[in-house]
């Protein structure tokens, strides 16, 4: 997990030593706490400065910090959206709402407060991967792609960033600059499933069939539940006449997918009677 550091407009509103003394201890036991995995302390802590001074903004964005590493994302969007609204310019304040609004599943939210993080600091390639990364799920791939390219140039080994904007390059019929960062991505990343994915659909794209069963298998052993990658695997066999083994894959395919996409489902399963094979 990123850890980030403390914002500097943030820091200039650390409470006088003579206005708000309590509330300024309260706050730095409370980063204390946090240091140490001490998540209730910290809590309480931040709280108690915040009770003694509302407007206080560092307080509300630690509090804010410490509810997303215990994965209570609504509290910790509360806090952060009043971090945000106490200092609207701060960079750190808009990337961790983004974060959080990302994982509660609001995407046009994270894309509206990660936009702001990196119009305000355009050099920080955690920001710049994650919001390349939400447009290209967006299919916004003119978007993605800069965002992408500049989380690289700012990380050459963020191995999900180079995964992403190989992905976007894929889907905008770029194979070989796709090719050329899924697999630089598995270099750094070896183990990750999905790049082993669309490492595989960027070989099926330029009809070197072995290499992309590779692939296809690889992602597979690593994730046994990648219901996309069994598909896949499944056609490549077919194409090969390797029927037994394509209508395997497709019935695992329709054990992890069958019923949550009805209609592929059912093509899925009238490959498996043409190659003779009885489907689950």
């Amino acid at each position: 997990m990123r850890k980030l550091a403390f914002p500097l407009a943030l820091a200039l509103m650390l409470p006088s030593v003579a206005g708000a003394d309590e509330a300024d201890a309260h706050y730095r036991a409370g980063l204390a706490f946090k240091q140490q995995n001490k998540t209730d302390e910290a809590i309480q802590e931040f709280l108690e400065a915040i009770k003694l001074r509302h407007d206080y903004a560092a307080a509300e964005f630690s509090l804010g910090v410490t509810y997303k590493m215990r994965n209570q994302l609504q509290d910790a969007a509360d806090h952060l959206e009043k971090a945000v609204k106490l200092q609207p310019k701060t960079a750190d304040a808009h990337a961790s709402l983004g974060m959080t609004y990302y994982r509660m599943g609001k995407v046009d939210d994270a894309q509206r407060e990660l936009d702001k993080a990196v119009e305000i600091n355009p050099n920080d390639a955690t920001w710049q991967s994650s919001l390349g990364k939400i447009y290209r799920e967006k299919k916004d791939y003119g978007k993605a792609i800069p965002h992408l390219e500049k989380a690289v140039m700012l990380d050459p080994k963020d191995a999900g960033a180079l995964s992403n904007l190989g992905v976007a390059y894929r889907q905008t019929n770029k194979i070989d600059e796709a090719l050329k960062y899924l697999q630089k991505a598995l270099e750094l990343k070896p183990d990750a499933a999905d790049t082993h994915f669309n490492l595989g659909v960027v070989y099926r794209r330029k009809n070197m069939t072995q290499e992309a069963i590779s692939e296809y298998q690889k992602a597979i052993q690593l994730d046994s539940r990648l219901a996309v990658a069994h598909y896949d695997l499944g056609v490549m066999l077919a194409q090969q006449k390797r029927n037994d083994e394509a209508i395997a894959e497709w019935n695992q395919y329709l054990d992890l997918k069958g019923q949550q996409d009805p209609k592929e489902a059912d093509i899925v399963r009238k490959h498996i009677k043409e190659l003779g094979g009885t489907p689950h």
